[in-house]
């Protein structure tokens, strides 16, 4: 008898529209704009995707 186990990771997309500054910081991505700073874990993220031409 056998057991097959199947764990699947979901992983976040990323999309980002508006001018933002990016940066890497504690395995974290760090989104830092003129209102506000936001993180994101790396490790759950699948897809970044970059649709703006600010985006530094």
């Amino acid at each position: 008898m056998y057991i097959l186990e199947i764990k699947f990771m979901l992983k976040r997309t990323i999309l980002i529209e508006n001018k933002f500054s990016i940066t890497a910081k504690n395995n974290q991505l760090v989104l830092k704009s003129e209102m506000k700073e936001s993180t994101i874990p790396i490790e759950d993220i699948g897809f970044l995707v970059l649709d703006h031409n600010e985006i530094y």
